[in-house]
């Protein structure tokens, strides 16, 4: 768990991961976090916001860690333009395989290059 940052109104925005395959329901596991927190430090927890990653059928699967000796031989080539189909993957360029800031990075060169191109022809 992380603490980031504040939302507009200065209340503390806090986010977690967690591999929960026995995600039942939001408002079941609202009241298992909230409790939770509680345990750790006096909280008022004003809103939660989920996604069951484990049982999303696109990710298959929630966010993992690589050990520091792995093989990323391919990553190069996973990012590479192939006519006029760009990947935007996970395998961002200022963080980690796997992060989702990754993904967003990549997606994000993806749409700006999509843009310009799109622009000038």
């Amino acid at each position: 768990m992380s603490g980031d940052g504040l939302t507009p109104a200065g209340n503390t925005h806090f986010v977690c991961f967690d591999c929960n395959e026995k995600f039942g329901s939001p408002k079941d596991d609202d009241r298992s976090f909230a409790a939770d927190c509680k345990h750790v430090h006096d909280m008022d927890i004003l809103k939660t916001i989920w996604h069951g990653w484990s049982i999303d059928p696109f990710a298959k699967g929630t966010w993992c860690m690589y050990p520091p000796d792995c093989s990323f031989e391919y990553s190069a080539a996973l990012q590479e333009r192939a006519e006029n189909v760009l990947f935007a993957n996970q395998l961002g360029l200022g963080v980690g395989p796997a992060y989702i800031d990754g993904a967003i990075e990549r997606g994000t060169l993806a749409a700006k290059d999509v843009a310009t191109e799109s622009r000038t022809s």
